[in-house]
């Protein structure tokens, strides 16, 4: 039984923000996971560059979603860890009143940004966090980093080299078989080594619930329900649609309309092309808490339609989704799985030739309006 796999099936679904809670939970040495410093130093090992730096030494403070403010915007990070030494006096006396006075002194702060999902990326999101911190608290006397936490995709490798104001930044993949230095593999190690009785022995729970997220990892954060939506769909019932696609190139296709949407919508948040179910083909744009669906799921692949969907990074989407349904008489369509739960109106399910750029960016601009007077709110 897998822990994880099981709650991302549920209407409290394991998404980003959960996923970000556990592993600031793991960096914890405090928290109750019994596994003290063993996460956090192997995590810190090629972030920290600095040969005398001895993680042990130090207190640490984690801290999920803070907001940094900067000429009125407010940018969040999903983990920002404090790292702080106790000042020392010279005699037990000092360290005493140090201790209970309170009086640490921060050495160094790391600004974690925890992407699951492909497609997740939002532009020089890495470059602002670091913008906004140094802006609220001003060049201190302790060092920062930003890391980037993201699976392993080519389009986070561009967007994190584009990303590099702060010069202490490291790109850390969640699972990578060429490198230790994944988040999988660090904790395929510490499972292996307190098997081999090499590290100090962590408790049952904990060696379990490793296990299950080692695993929740591997699958790509999948729920059971998808995992066997996938397996059903795999092989021979694939075989002709991934032939059409590669044949229609449906995927360079997509990838001109994203050009063209970015190009036409400046401040547009667009995906890349999304084959993982050979059938649908598609783009995602991110408008607030709902996607906005461009699906190329036509034989020829040559068209696309509209819709409204669910954005499984964002708590409320779903109810967002409902409620612009219920204002605008929409049907909303519920499958299975809830994540891919849509609805559309009578002009987005009209079809529009893949190469009408200009259609495609009148027909999202309206899908984009429609948002905006439901919710009271321009985006």
């Amino acid at each position: 039984m897998n822990l994880f796999k099981i709650l991302a099936n549920g209407e409290g679904r394991i998404n980003e923000t959960n996923v970000s809670a556990f592993l600031g939970y793991l960096l914890d040495p405090n928290a109750n996971h019994s596994l003290e410093y063993e996460f956090l130093k192997r995590f810190l090992k090629n972030i920290v560059k600095e040969e005398d730096f001895i993680v042990e030494g130090y207190d640490y403070q984690i801290f999920f979603e803070p907001g940094f403010i900067k000429d009125g915007k407010k940018q969040k990070v999903d983990i920002v860890v404090v790292c702080t030494e106790t000042n020392k006096g010279e005699g037990s006396e000092s360290k005493v009143k140090n201790y209970i006075g309170n009086q640490k002194s921060i050495k160094k702060v790391f600004l974690i940004e925890n992407k699951i999902l492909v497609g997740s990326i939002t532009k020089n999101q890495i470059n602002n966090q670091y913008v906004y911190f140094e802006h609220e608290f001003g060049k201190g006397d302790f060092d920062v980093y930003s890391i980037y936490v993201t699976p392993n995709d080519e389009n986070f490798e561009k967007e994190f080299n584009e990303n590099l104001e702060n010069p202490n930044v490291t790109h850390v993949l969640w699972k990578n078989n060429k490198t230790k230095n994944s988040i999988k593999n660090i904790l395929m190690d510490i499972v292996k080594k307190e098997g081999n009785a090499e590290i100090e022995a962590i408790n049952e729970y904990t060696r379990h619930t490793l296990k299950s997220f080692i695993q929740f990892i591997e699958t790509d954060f999948k729920s059971e329900k998808e995992l066997k939506k996938s397996r059903r769909t795999d092989g021979v019932y694939t075989k002709d649609e991934k032939l059409l696609n590669s044949e229609s190139n449906i995927e360079g296709k997509l990838k001109l309309v994203k050009e063209e949407l970015e190009g036409g919508i400046p401040s547009l948040r667009v995906g890349d092309p999304n084959l993982s179910r050979p059938k649908n083909p598609e783009l995602v744009v991110f408008i607030g808490d709902i996607l906005i669906t461009i699906n190329a799921g036509y034989k020829a692949r040559n068209r696309v339609k509209l819709c409204y969907r669910v954005n499984p990074e964002k708590e409320n989407s779903k109810a967002s989704l409902e409620q612009l349904a219920k204002t605008m008489s929409l049907i909303l369509k519920e499958p299975n799985n809830e994540k891919m739960s849509y609805c559309y109106t009578e002009e987005m399910n009209k079809a529009i030739p893949i190469d009408s750029y200009n259609e495609i960016i009148l027909a999202i601009k309206k899908a984009i309006e429609n948002i905006e007077n439901v919710f009271k709110l321009k985006l």
